[in-house]
């Protein structure tokens, strides 16, 4: 059962919503990549060229659950409801799993002091709950 909202809002939403959390996942995960990458390079003496292909790839993978959200909500817009909200569903499960990521790194630095705080304030956490609006709202 949708929400009471149109299928257009819905498309919006989730194209809004993919937006931001592509934003805030590459911010997010550009930070952590960072910090794991001076580790490895400077502690551990590691810094050979397929290392640094390695985070350059995983920071293109941390945008594409925003990607696959902005793909749902246009084909949301274009009366493609099925599939368009299949690829929003994947899309919020991997921004889900980059959201708890993200949470965890930031507990385990002290900056996170407000989990509700975190997640009404970032882009990601943003981005993240008017994906799931969005999903809910499209016809299923």
């Amino acid at each position: 059962m949708g929400l009471d909202i149109s299928d257009r809002n819905a498309g919006i939403l989730a194209i809004a919503g993919g937006v931001l959390l592509s934003l805030g996942g590459w911010i997010g995960m550009i930070n952590l990549l960072s910090v794991i990458k001076n580790i490895v390079v400077e502690e551990m003496g590691i810094g050979n060229s397929s290392i640094l292909l390695l985070f350059k790839i995983l920071i293109f993978f941390a945008g594409l659950g925003g990607l696959s959200i902005i793909i749902g909500g246009m084909l949301v817009l274009k009366d493609e409801f099925d599939l368009g909200r299949i690829l929003i569903l994947l899309g919020v499960g991997v921004g889900v799993i980059g959201f708890v990521i993200s949470v965890v790194v930031n507990w385990l630095n002290g900056s996170l002091t407000n989990f509700y705080g975190y997640l009404f304030h970032t882009l990601e956490g943003v981005g993240l709950l008017l994906s799931i609006i969005a999903s809910k709202g499209a016809k299923a």
